[in-house]
């Protein structure tokens, strides 16, 4: 990338194709954030959610406890 950075603006006199050189202006509507409204939130899928973490961090503090015990 840094070679190709060189090469267009002229540094250094290699050339080096790029996506720029090749494709030309990639706008920025490749990344557009979508629009989220408060309806998007479920209350259920939030539920969800929580029980999940709880049981990852129960798992987590389980297999720390039993690694600990094993030296």
């Amino acid at each position: 990338m840094f070679l190709g950075y060189l090469s267009e603006n002229g540094f250094i006199s290699v050339h080096f194709e790029t996506l720029h050189t090749r494709f030309g202006e990639i706008g920025s509507a490749i990344c557009q954030m979508p629009n989220f409204s408060a309806l998007f939130v479920d209350i259920n899928l939030l539920k969800t959610a929580i029980a999940i973490a709880v049981i990852a961090i129960l798992e987590t503090l389980i297999s720390a406890k039993i690694a600990d015990n094993m030296q």
